[in-house]
């Protein structure tokens, strides 16, 4: 598969993040009537790889720090908007509260986007700094803008490719994989490469998502390369097979 089928490669590279995290995460959550726990959050933001910008977590082993930071995201979480950037202006504001009070060194905005997705996956990505140079930008809220009109399409882009890619998935064994994350793969991608975007990934990653494919059982692995080709396809369709800008 060539590097350029940034959809193939997406679906692969999010395909690993939620066999190793989002899986087990959600799953907590629901047994805890989806809300964060001390545990859960803790998790979230240490296989998230951002709990560093947690650093009251690790200060009160009484787990007074930590019982604030799960109250307020709960809170201010609770209800999530529909729309990118006012949902994108929610979690601005919850990484000030945080910071405000104490709980983050800096702004966690980043964080913030992730917990939310964690709390209400459905037609929601996260900000990351990679993704954001995908298409060109560094702001949040200029991040959640430009992904809205994703693909030339100022109204509905983002949509318009979680609907395609679902249409990909759905009726498989892979059906759980969310459309949103296989976006934030292909960006994750695609900024990550740097002065090479027009490769989709980095030889060294593809070894590794294929080494996953064959690390799963014949026939999941199989099905999982299927899925993902149905998935290049659709953005082939729609003009987006080898980039997204």
């Amino acid at each position: 598969m060539p590097l350029t089928c940034c959809g193939y490669w997406g679906t692969l590279n999010y395909a690993h993040i939620w066999l190793s995290v989002d899986a087990m995460i959600l799953g907590e959550l629901r047994k805890d009537g989806g809300v964060f726990t001390k545990h859960s959050l803790s998790e979230t933001l240490r296989l998230y790889s951002v709990r560093r910008g947690f650093p009251s977590l690790e200060k009160d082993t009484n787990g007074r720090d930590i019982s604030a930071v799960v109250e307020l995201v709960n809170e201010k979480l609770c209800k999530v908007p529909e729309e990118l950037e006012a949902r994108a202006e929610q979690c601005i504001e919850l990484a000030k509260d945080m910071q405000i009070i104490g709980l983050t060194v800096g702004r966690q905005v980043s964080a913030a986007t992730k917990l939310s997705w964690f709390l209400s996956p459905d037609n929601w990505t996260v900000y990351d700094s990679y993704a954001a140079r995908a298409l060109g930008v560094a702001d949040p809220k200029k991040f959640y803008a430009k992904l809205q009109g994703i693909g030339g399409n100022t109204e509905s882009g983002f949509a318009t490719l979680c609907s395609a890619i679902g249409t990909s998935l759905e009726a498989s064994e892979w059906s759980q994989l969310r459309p949103a994350r296989i976006i934030d793969g292909i960006l994750l991608n695609l900024g990550s490469m740097g002065s090479n975007a027009r490769d989709a990934i980095s030889q060294r990653r593809a070894a590794q998502l294929a080494g996953l494919v064959e690390g799963l059982p014949k026939s999941g692995g199989d099905r999982l390369m299927r899925r993902a080709r149905s998935v290049q396809t659709q953005l082939d369709e729609l003009g987006l097979g080898t980039r997204l800008q």
